[in-house]
């Protein structure tokens, strides 16, 4: 048998939060041993202090000050049903130890985790400072997380392959008739908007506005996307709308008009800030729970065997 124990030295080292857990922790400790057998156990004491705690809980803002002036800001109905909802609450939770039903229950160990998790991150959301420098930092380190994928805009008229069959001579067919639907879009210099009008009824969309490869491969295929994002997008030099094809899918034949083709980019800092902002946000509050985290457990002697 081999025991692992703490640092002595490296104990709280004056972190407010790691005190507050570990306060948190020995108030919880006792609550669970109340003995429900005791005829004073069954008095349920409401008072200045236990409205204040029990606000703090309900408003998650873990503020003494703040929580007295809300409590005190309370008009008398709002009071009765705080008092009301903290005299439940307490009550149940009482019948709940007096039955033992905390036990072993690993579903209510889990939820006693996540809520002594939830108190941290409330406590450290309050204490969080963020300032463009840090923000500009983070987004620095992390700038491929805020790339931009590449995105096209674009309009098809299809030929259904379900339609004609799929022998050979029937393809054929089709791509003689793609032919001649593609010079009717030229001559006709038929736009984005009245596309709709030709061809067959496709499976997804006509239109397709600023979707990125991964998408257009999901409803044609790999070999379509890999195509339309080498067309080159808008007008050709006469001021006509350019149509290309047929192009094989699945499906059939498509003929293509692509309206704007944007290549993939790294954004500039300003146009990603408030994602940023929230990213760096949640980071520290996960850092400063896990270093929280790491000084409770430092105060247990782990014992292997």
């Amino acid at each position: 048998m081999s025991e692992i124990k703490t640092d002595e030295k490296g104990s709280l080292k004056r972190d407010p939060l790691v005190h507050f857990l570990l306060a948190g922790l020995v108030l919880f400790t006792a609550l669970s041993l109340i003995a429900p057998d005791d005829e004073n156990q069954r008095d349920i004491l409401v008072d200045h202090d236990s409205l204040l705690t029990f606000i703090q809980y309900r408003t998650k803002v873990f503020q003494p000050e703040l929580a007295a002036k809300r409590l005190e800001a309370l008009s008398s109905e709002e009071r009765r049903n705080l008092i009301r909802d903290f005299i439940e609450e307490e009550a149940m939770y009482r019948e709940a130890i007096s039955m033992g039903l905390e036990g072993d229950d690993y579903v209510i160990r889990r939820r006693m985790v996540q809520k002594l998790e939830f108190i941290t991150q409330g406590f450290v959301e309050q204490k969080l400072e963020l300032n463009d420098s840090d923000l500009t930092d983070f987004f620095a380190q992390n700038s491929q997380d805020y790339y931009i994928d590449p995105s096209i805009t674009f309009t098809h008229v299809f030929l259904s392959q379900e339609k004609q069959g799929k022998n050979a001579d029937v393809g054929q067919t089709l791509s003689i008739k793609a032919q001649s639907l593609l010079k009717q879009l030229h001559d006709k210099n038929v736009s984005f908007s009245q596309a709709i009008g030709y061809g067959d009824r496709f499976p997804f969309h006509v239109n397709y506005v600023e979707r990125t490869p991964e998408f257009v491969a999901s409803h044609f295929g790999q070999a379509f996307s890999d195509e339309v994002f080498t067309l080159p997008a808008g007008q050709d030099d006469g001021g006509k709308n350019t149509w290309y094809g047929p192009f094989q899918s699945q499906y059939g034949l498509h003929l293509v008009n692509v309206s704007e083709r944007l290549e993939g980019r790294l954004p500039k800092f300003d146009e990603v800030k408030g994602i940023v902002s929230q990213d760096f946000r949640q980071a520290q509050i996960r850092q400063h729970q896990q270093k929280a985290i790491a000084e409770i457990v430092a105060q247990y002697n782990i014992v292997e065997r």
